[in-house]
């Protein structure tokens, strides 16, 4: 059933395939929050960093369920 519903295509693509892209996204604009608050040229708090963190951890969390319930068999 879970796996029915990440694996349908959505343009073409599996929907599992958009929630690994909004993750990488997320992780990047992480990294790059994080590295310009190191280097003292941004405009972010930590409390920014943080927070887009963990919302990326948790999408991280969340994509992995999906890829792992079509061999998990959920």
């Amino acid at each position: 059933m879970i796996s029915s519903l990440a694996y349908s295509p959505i343009f073409g693509i599996p929907a599992v395939a958009y929630g690994g892209l909004t993750t990488l996204i997320l992780l990047l604009i992480t990294a790059y929050i994080g590295h310009s608050i190191m280097s003292g040229q941004g405009k972010f708090s930590i409390k920014i960093h943080m927070g887009l963190a963990i919302t990326t951890i948790i999408f991280a969390a969340l994509h992995a369920f999906f890829v792992l319930s079509r061999y998990l068999n959920y």
